[in-house]
């Protein structure tokens, strides 16, 4: 199975994503690691199983019974990227190989830092 990880940080509005090849607690608790201070927060949904036992704090909302914020644990921002990517595969890519997924990743996370730079001015 191939799949695409991603993470939001909240201060910066950065996104990173990640072309793995299965969803596995050691690779997911990798990626967590990876991209992640000891002390950050993660925020994650559904409480998958492979999230459980990370040493960073951690905070879920389940979304499996339409609770889609708790507190400060939510994860729209890292959810409007997937949105990204799904529009871009419907209207940009129309298909995605498993051999090109990481570009299209790299593309969608280059365009949605592009959109944070722009400012449009209508006179």
């Amino acid at each position: 199975m191939t799949a695409v990880v991603g993470a939001k940080c909240r201060a910066s509005n950065k996104v990173n994503a990640r072309v793995v090849a299965n969803t596995d607690k050691a690779t997911l608790q990798g990626f967590v690691d990876d991209m992640t201070d000891p002390d950050t927060v993660v925020y994650t949904a559904d409480d998958a199983a492979a999230y459980q036992g990370i040493p960073n704090p951690h905070e879920t909302v389940k979304h499996s019974v339409s609770e889609y914020v708790n507190g400060m644990a939510h994860t729209n921002g890292i959810e409007s990227f997937w949105s990204m990517i799904k529009r871009a595969h419907k209207g940009t890519f129309h298909k995605i190989s498993p051999k090109r997924l990481n570009q299209n990743t790299i593309y969608c996370i280059k365009l949605r830092f592009i959109r944070g730079l722009i400012t449009i001015y209508c006179a």
